[in-house]
């Protein structure tokens, strides 16, 4: 969630979420979470690549 409420409020393009603890079983959640903030949300995962927008 803050995640989410600080990208909305630096006008990030898209947030990506990483690096969640194990504690966690569902990291879905989170993006979620994140986007009731942001509209462009993606929840990493292992190897699996990000596209990046470009600034033009």
């Amino acid at each position: 969630r803050q995640a989410g409420e600080l990208a909305a409020a630096a006008g990030a393009r898209r947030l990506v979420l990483t690096h969640f603890s194990a504690r966690y079983p569902d990291a879905s959640v989170m993006g979620d979470e994140a986007s009731e903030f942001h509209n462009d949300v993606v929840v990493a995962e292992d190897l699996v690549p990000v596209a990046v927008p470009s600034r033009a």
